[in-house]
């Protein structure tokens, strides 16, 4: 049975896909600031440097594909995606 990090990083995965970007960088993780969000990702950070762009760049990128799912209705798995600078995706689920 699949850990449920492990599925809610496959939506995120598929939307750093979608948005042109490695999906080994959709990795969700437990939020270290709970007051903020429940997850988060940092993967924008760790492709900056490879894609040559600035994370908050690449962050917009991943939350606008989030967005476009489901023929724009968004992500059914996640309620919020914010872009928080220097290039983090706060998350939390529905």
């Amino acid at each position: 049975m699949e850990q449920f990090l492990d599925l809610i990083s496959k939506e995120m995965e598929s939307a750093f896909e979608a948005a042109g970007y490695d999906s080994a960088l959709g990795r969700v993780t437990v939020s270290n600031r709970p007051d903020l969000c429940e997850y988060q990702c940092n993967g924008a950070m760790a492709g900056a440097k490879r894609y040559r762009k600035a994370p908050f760049m690449i962050a917009d990128d991943v939350a606008g594909a989030l967005a476009a799912k489901n023929d724009g209705r968004g992500s059914a798995v996640f309620s919020k995606a914010e872009v928080v600078k220097p290039g983090f995706l706060n998350l939390d689920v529905n």
